[in-house]
This record gives C-alpha cells, sequence and structure tokens, in this order.
C-alpha cells in the first residue's frame, strides 16, 4: 500500500522516472500484477517509449483481456507510432466490452476521420486557406476543421477538427513593449508570473530550444509543455511555436489531451509550414473560400478571412452557420452574417405571408 501511494505522488509531481523504478520494485515482488504492468504501460508511454509500453500493456492483458484502460491505451500507444489501423482494433474491442465508453468512441472518431478524409493524416490536397489582412497573416488549415475568431485581444483565430473540440491550434499575436531575441523571449514564458500560471500550478515544460526553429521565415522558439485541466484533471500536452518580426511575436500554439496530441502533430506542423506574415491592408479585398454543407444542401462564398461558427441548434428555426468577420485591434468582429432554416408547417406558406411573419416576429 505504501508504494502504490508513493507512485502516486511521484506521479502527481510529475517525476515519472521515480514512479517507474517503484514499479519495478513492485514487479520483482509479484511480476504478474496486473495494475502494475498496466501503470508501467502508461508510464512507458509518457516517456516516449512508445514500444516498451505496448509490451507492458501487452501483459496486463494477458492476465486481463477485458482490462477497457489497457485496451485504451495500448491504443494510445499504437496512435504514437502512428499505427492508426490497430488503433481502431483497439478501440474496438473496446467498445465490445463497454459500448459507451466515452474515451475509447472519441478517439476512434478522430482516428477514423483521418483515416478518411487523408491517409498521411495531414492537411488534405484541398486544404483551406486562413486570410487576415487586417493583422497579416495567412495560413492553410484542413477543409473538415471549424475556424473560430479571437477570444481576447491576442488570440486571433482558433482552430478545431470538427468532431474533436478537446484538440485546437490558436494564432496568437502579441505587441512588445520590450525589445526581445526569441532566446530571451522564450526564456520569459517558462519563467512567466503568478498571473499567467496560477489556474496551472502543476505546469511542466519537457522542451524548450530556439535552434533549427523558423516560423515565417524567421528564426523562432519552440516550447513543449505539459498541464493538468483544472475542471477535468486529464493530463494536456502543449506546443508553442513563434517568432518575432519588428515589434509583434507571432506564435502558433497546440493544444491537446495528452492521448490524443499525437493524431493531429503531423496537421500542426503543415500549419505551421504553410504560415506566412503578409502586408496588413486593412480596405483591401479578400480572397474568397467557399461554405458546403452537405447536411442541409447549403454552399455559398465567402471572405477567406473571415471565420465560420457553425451551431449544433435543432428545431424549427435553425442557425446553420455564422459568418464572422476578423476582429479589429479592440477584439471586436465588424460584421457577421448568419444563415437560417426554417421548418414551415404549411407547405403553402408564400413568400410574402413569410417576409411578414419574420417581420412581426419577436426574436427575443
Amino acid at each position: 500500500m505504501k508504494m502504490r501511494y508513493t507512485i502516486k505522488v511521484l506521479h502527481t509531481l510529475g517525476n515519472v522516472t521515480g514512479a517507474l523504478t517503484y514499479l519495478d520494485k513492485a514487479l520483482a515482488i509479484n511480476p504478474k500484477d496486473e495494475d502494475t504492468l498496466y501503470e508501467k504501460g502508461v508510464f512507458l508511454n509518457k516517456l516516449g517509449n512508445h514500444t516498451g509500453a505496448i509490451e507492458y500493456l501487452d501483459k496486463a492483458l494477458t492476465v486481463d483481456p477485458h482490462d477497457v484502460d489497457a485496451l485504451n491505451h495500448k491504443g494510445v500507444a499504437l496512435s504514437n507510432l502512428g499505427n492508426y489501423t490497430g488503433v481502431i482494433e483497439f478501440y474496438n474491442k473496446t467498445l465490445a466490452i463497454d459500448p459507451k465508453n466515452t474515451f475509447a468512441l472519441t478517439n476512434k472518431a478522430a482516428i477514423l476521420d483521418i483515416l478518411r478524409n487523408n491517409t498521411t493524416s495531414g492537411i488534405a490536397a484541398n486544404p483551406m486557406q486562413y486570410r487576415n489582412s487586417i493583422y497579416g497573416i495567412k495560413l492553410q488549415y484542413p477543409s473538415d476543421w471549424r475556424v473560430e475568431g479571437g477570444s481576447n485581444r491576442y488570440i486571433i483565430a482558433s482552430f478545431y477538427p470538427q468532431r474533436d473540440y478537446r484538440n485546437h491550434v490558436i494564432v496568437q499575436i502579441e505587441n512588445l513593449t520590450t525589445s526581445y531575441t526569441p532566446n530571451q523571449y522564450l526564456n520569459s514564458l517558462m519563467l512567466g508570473d503568478e498571473a499567467d500560471y496560477k489556474a496551472f500550478p502543476d505546469i511542466r515544460f519537457n522542451q524548450n530550444t530556439t535552434n533549427n526553429i523558423v516560423l515565417a521565415g524567421h528564426p523562432g522558439y519552440l516550447l513543449n509543455g505539459t498541464f493538468r485541466d483544472p475542471t477535468s484533471d486529464a493530463l494536456q500536452r502543449s506546443t508553442n511555436i513563434g517568432t518575432i518580426i519588428g515589434d509583434k511575436v507571432y506564435s502558433i500554439i497546440y493544444y491537446s489531451p495528452a492521448e490524443t496530441y499525437p493524431i493531429y502533430n503531423t496537421i500542426y506542423d503543415q500549419m505551421i509550414k504553410s504560415f506566412e506574415v503578409i502586408p496588413q491592408n486593412r480596405s483591401a479585398a479578400t480572397s474568397v473560400s467557399t461554405y458546403d454543407n452537405r447536411n442541409y444542401g447549403i454552399q455559398i462564398q465567402y471572405p477567406s478571412d473571415w471565420t465560420i461558427q457553425e451551431s449544433k441548434s435543432s428545431g424549427e428555426l435553425i442557425n446553420v452557420a455564422t459568418f464572422v468577420s476578423p476582429t479589429g485591434p479592440d477584439s471586436d468582429p465588424t460584421a457577421d452574417v448568419s444563415i437560417y432554416l426554417d421548418k414551415l408547417h404549411n407547405s403553402t406558406t408564400s413568400l410574402d405571408n413569410y417576409a411578414h411573419f419574420v417581420a412581426f416576429t419577436d426574436y427575443d
């Protein structure tokens, strides 16, 4: 019992290597203890030894073939190795035992999206282009991802896989009041201050470098870290790649639950490579993209630097999508356009009658 408690404490403190030492001691006493074999597989996976993780998870599954946690984490290890077909096999085994297992359902859907839309797990051959002429940036992203406008004065846009909102990539721009080199700015990120990290007291930075890091053709920095979600306590991973051009820091940050991080990492890398800083022009016309919603049979063109917010509402009046213009320096969009679909009870309603109805309807 004392050894178990020590392992738990070391895990909480982020001392994975120390926890492995105690797991080995436990296995020396009982080499067939299923819980210990499973825990060692999980810890090896966190250290990046995915092949070793599979070895111990297989041993755990030999003792208990119905351990859904071991099945799920073998799926995670296989995902880390890029074996997406194998991942599906083990999530299916979990679902055969527990058809409502949220972990397996969510991660299986994400893998199937990759296998269905892009066998290389990267940006599809027909990518979308995000262009924001106000802030002077553009980059490519998968056509089946959702884009949302900035949520604060630093975040310009957020990109999400349509069916997995736990993972997202944000583009951020910060105006500097002090001159920094990429290395100096990286150090400032790691040090931070109490206000920056007060919601994440267990944040850990496990990789930081400026060697061979380039963003938009300029020398940059890379910062990898982990933290626990304050609401769910789930382990999260983040990668921040940025550069300094003039008096601005441009950064692209990938956030993901630890177990699904490898799934979209290739897409993140390709978004990094496609990122460009372009001349700012607040009045210039923008390029045009096409919104295609096959569920409702709708297709419409819109400015490429506008973002799309799709609604999950249901009922008689459905807000299918809202197109939002880029945010200005005050973080407020200048315009938005919405598409609504209204289900009529009377199929003979004329356009004039419906227009009269809309004019006098109180939507509040």
